[in-house]
């Protein structure tokens, strides 16, 4: 139905979510992790007490080992492993559902721990940041998994621990996927959105999720925020209370939780996403285009194949959607008419890349923009 009305995937697949169809899984059909090859390792048995205490700083520079080379075969196996796994809790995330076999990384970590990172295929793309998913193994069994919203020198991370592991090193595990991202990608700095520490999540409020990120380091954006959590945190510590009230949890679950990974970066200044970026658009199509968006787009697309000289052929057919995601952005951003000819070539890569590439190599050279 979807095919012959020629619809784009995310249209059909928002038309799919309102259509509130039951699909019925036979979970029988779930695959052994026996059967992936590429997963075989030898299994970690705590001897010691779980690690609770360690040093951050150094777990993010430990350098990471090579990637395990994976044939394609193997991606499949562990991409519909990864899905069942997530099927089985009611759970579905976009890297893992529409995963690019060419843009799979999978880190073989200490203490039985694995980290597999899943980049999106080119239809399922958003505009501007790259969207990077990970699922993580411990001792091959599932552990975690969630992934980080990547734009320039922000990471926003966000993940889901499996209940029967969470407490334990959850931490230390943490601390892992806050090393994985930071050398594959460089970011200068983590954010924790409000949802992963209670705003509309009830389970993150029980939990004290809060807690959890500001151990780590990770402290509020606004200094209301920052000085309340701050007095807080004193009281727990003092033994002057032994929890934090789930009104005083929702009130610091307003504002994004924020970890500085390089020194002198100060995210209150160079705190800049995609939330920002599409407030931005909307008021310039409001103001411009009356709202119409339609319109918008359709200028704004003729506005940068002008600018980079983009003829009708096969190449530009290629690019198309890479194109058509950027090109409102840019325009609302004032154009590309006094941009050099270094800084054009260098916005035609990273087009070609997010239309025709990875999202991982996108990431990279945003980065480096």
């Amino acid at each position: 139905m979807f095919s012959k009305a020629q619809l784009s995937n995310r249209i059909a697949s928002q038309l799919m979510e309102q259509l509130e169809l039951y699909i019925k899984i036979d979970l029988t059909t779930l695959p052994s992790r026996s059967t992936i090859k590429g997963l075989n390792r030898a299994q970690f048995h705590h001897k010691e007490e779980l690690l609770k205490k360690f040093n951050l700083d150094e777990i993010i520079k430990s350098p990471l080992p090579p990637p395990s080379p994976l044939t394609l075969r193997e991606k499949k196996q562990l991409i519909t492993s990864i899905r069942f796994q997530l099927i089985s809790l009611y759970r579905e995330t976009d890297p893992g559902t529409n995963t690019d076999l060419n843009d799979i990384t999978y880190y073989r970590l200490e203490r039985g721990l694995d980290i597999v990172l899943l980049g999106l295929d080119s239809p399922h793309r958003q505009a501007v940041d790259a969207y990077i998913g990970f699922f993580a193994f411990k001792n091959l069994m599932p552990y975690a998994y969630g992934g980080t919203w990547l734009l320039g020198s922000m990471a926003k991370i966000g993940l889901n621990i499996f209940p029967s592991y969470r407490g334990g090193e959850s931490t230390w595990f943490f601390a892992q996927l806050m090393r994985v991202y930071s050398q594959e990608f460089n970011p200068d700095y983590f954010i924790a959105e409000p949802y992963q520490v209670g705003r509309g999540n009830p389970e993150g409020i029980a939990s004290g999720a809060f807690w959890f990120y500001y151990k780590l380091g990770y402290r509020p954006l606004s200094k209301l925020h920052q000085t309340l959590a701050t007095k807080e945190f004193a009281k727990l510590k003092s033994g002057k209370i032994k929890s934090t009230s789930a009104k005083t949890l929702k009130f610091l679950a307003e504002e994004e939780l924020g970890f500085s990974i390089k020194e002198n970066t100060s995210l209150s200044k160079s705190k800049f996403d995609t939330i920002q970026l599409g407030a931005a658009v909307t008021r310039f199509i409001r103001k411009k285009f009356i709202g119409d968006l339609k319109k918008a787009t359709q200028q704004s697309l003729i506005a940068l194949r002008k600018e980079l000289k983009l003829k009708d052929d096969k190449k530009y057919l290629s690019l198309l959607s890479g194109i058509e995601r950027i090109a409102l952005y840019l325009n609302a951003g004032g154009g590309i008419n006094s941009w050099s000819k270094n800084e054009k070539q260098l916005l035609l890569d990273l087009i070609e890349e997010k239309a025709i590439g990875t999202e991982s190599r996108y990431a990279k050279k945003f980065d480096l923009i």
